[in-house]
């Protein structure tokens, strides 16, 4: 899983930033359609719910027309499953008290859709596989060191550790999957950390995309970016970032790696 390291101050203001002005550019996203039923076993429980996109439907005319008669393919609409998953952990003295709890989503596509993208589907295993790995290493470290903590610490003000990951999805349609991750976690101190990751793909080769692919053309989306922040902040408040071409050209690169976060939604890209 993508988790995202804490950036130097200037740098975060200058991402802050950012996400306003595209935000207003790509607003919009899927809508989700969640049904289902909870379950738990012991400290961990899990539930299931099915999501599709707001563009995942066929328009359907006033006749029913047998596609193998005209030749003609039919988009199978995207239907996806999330399954949450919970662990809580308490202490066994008499307080009770949570050393840990989190919760993280996995995300499916629905048996029909398997068939008809078994590339997307692969590559939505991948991410399972190696997101619950990840969570569940934290989970176990975690947990060992929150109960040290809590024998050395006043009951009264000890707060247990927390980490959490969901999923919501920004556009699934025949074209696109886009899905936004949350992610936050508290391991001790005055707060904890946050952010919001991107994984969008090709819905008919399963390829993770990154931004280059739909944005071919970056150096004019820098050029983009750092116009509409100056009229909307002011050279005066981004001096704050000490180098605002310096930044565009690190932090939003178009590559895998670049420091900034993108979805696909139903009216285009939006950038945080």
């Amino acid at each position: 899983m993508k988790r995202k390291q804490l950036m130097k101050k200037t740098t975060g203001i200058f991402l802050a930033l950012m996400m306003v002005f595209i935000s207003g550019c790509g607003a919009g996203s899927a809508t989700d359609k969640a049904n289902g039923t909870g379950m738990e076993t012991g400290a961990a429980s899990q539930e299931e719910k099915e999501v599709s996109g707001e563009d995942a439907s066929i328009e359907e005319s006033g006749e029913n027309v047998n596609p193998e008669e005209t030749g003609e393919a039919v988009a199978v609409p995207i239907k996806l499953l999330v399954e949450t998953k919970y662990h809580n952990d308490i202490t066994d003295d008499d307080t009770y008290t949570s050393l840990y709890s989190g919760s993280y989503d996995l995300i499916y596509l629905t048996d029909d859709c398997k068939a008809a993208y078994p590339e997307l589907s692969k590559s939505l295993d991948e991410y399972n596989e190696q997101l619950e790995s990840e969570f569940l290493q934290n989970h176990d470290e975690y947990l060992k060191e929150s109960r040290e903590v809590y024998e050395n610490y006043d009951a009264e003000y000890y707060n247990g550790y927390e980490d959490e990951n969901h999923i919501s999805v920004s556009r699934a349609d025949d074209t696109f999957l886009s899905l936004s991750v949350y992610v936050s976690n508290y391991s001790g101190g005055a707060h904890g950390t946050y952010g919001t990751g991107g994984y969008n793909y090709d819905v008919k080769t399963g390829k993770e995309l990154i931004l280059k692919d739909v944005i071919t053309d970056i150096p004019a989306l820098q050029k983009v970016v750092k116009e509409k922040l100056l009229a909307e902040y002011g050279e005066e408040e981004l001096s704050l970032v000490e180098d605002l071409d310096e930044a565009m050209s690190e932090y939003l690169t178009g590559e895998k790696d670049q420091a900034c976060s993108w979805f696909i939604t139903a009216r285009g890209v939006r950038i945080t």
